[in-house]
């Protein structure tokens, strides 16, 4: 296990439930040193083969063995992605006995029929929530025909959890074009919804997706931020986090998918104080408007903005 190794799948023995998500805490390190600073963040979805090697070669990235992975570049959080290769037949057991303080074990509820599909539900589910990217390489990955299924799976696990923002995939290709990729990830999902029109499918592909393309040879994350990381939609929304706040939410953020697989995580929800909100709070702002002289006053825009200033602790407000 590599030091930066955050995610593991893991069995348990014969008879008893699982899998199991390992999670490391020493990756955290990273996110710790980050501190107060807001990174892109960048999900590298690494490929099926170690031959298509070019895309880790131009970023000189060590090769992750089935795990999720964070690696800072500068200002840049990469999140790589090799836990979709772990093997069905060949996944390690858990250890019996205490648990150290450096790991811990999170039961996966309700898991999917392959190790593959549960990767991809932690990428979607997961870490999507936390990046500004999601980079991917054709060559890489074992084909555009692989990359399609993937987005697709993608965009119809997105379509049921209805989220706020759109995915932001960049695909690293020398032999296609935007719109071939469009084009072939239309017809890629009519197969899958050949009951829906292809406006239909058109304006799901739009809803939760957003498609760009870079060249092989020189994508690297510093330049896909340069490029496509100005359109920074989480920021616009409030959810671009500094590194210690992406901690506490990353790891509520695992907890849930393992417990709750079918439920959407709130991040804004998570984002809010530990403390809850008194009960009688209702109550005072009531008193406070009846006291209230009947004249016209910029009373209800004052609460109403105290409220919404309550939703977050100090760090978390959309600058």
């Amino acid at each position: 296990m590599q030091p930066n190794d955050l995610l593991h799948i893991r069995s348990s023995a014969a008879g008893l439930p699982g899998p199991y998500l390992q999670e490391n805490m020493a990756p955290y390190e990273i996110l710790d040193k980050i501190g107060e600073a807001k990174p892109r963040t960048i999900l590298l979805i690494q490929g099926h083969t170690e031959q298509g090697d070019s895309l880790k070669g131009a970023m000189r990235f060590p090769y992750r063995k089935f795990a999720i992975a964070l690696q800072r570049q500068g200002s840049n959080l990469v999140v790589m992605c090799d836990m979709h290769k772990q093997p069905g037949n060949a996944i390690p057991r858990i250890i019996a006995g205490p648990v150290p303080g450096n790991y811990c074990y999170h039961l996966v509820q309700q898991p999917p029929a392959t190790m593959t599909d549960l990767a991809y539900r932690v990428y979607c589910d997961v870490f999507a929530l936390f990046s500004d990217i999601v980079l991917i390489s054709v060559a890489d990955f074992g084909g555009l025909e692989r990359v399609l299924s993937f987005v697709c799976s993608w965009v119809l696990r997105r379509q049921l959890q209805k989220p706020k923002l759109r995915t932001h995939f960049v695909v690293a290709t020398d032999k296609y074009c935007l719109k071939d990729i469009q084009f072939e990830l239309l017809a890629t999902m009519m197969a899958d919804q050949w009951t829906q029109s292809v406006a239909s499918v058109k304006r799901t592909i739009s809803d939760y997706t957003e498609l760009s393309v870079i060249n092989e040879s020189s994508a690297s994350p510093g330049l896909v931020v340069k490029l496509f990381g100005l359109r920074n939609h989480r920021q616009a929304e409030g959810l671009h986090f500094t590194g210690s706040d992406t901690r506490i939410l990353l790891r509520a953020a695992i907890a849930h998918y393992t417990a709750k697989p079918m439920e959407t995580f709130n991040l804004v929800a998570a984002s809010r104080p530990s403390w809850p909100v008194p009960e009688e709070l209702g109550h005072h702002i009531g008193e406070f408007l009846a006291a209230c002289p009947p004249e016209p006053v910029d009373h209800y825009p004052i609460i109403a903005s105290a409220l919404v200033m309550n939703a977050f602790h100090p760090g978390l407000h959309c600058e």
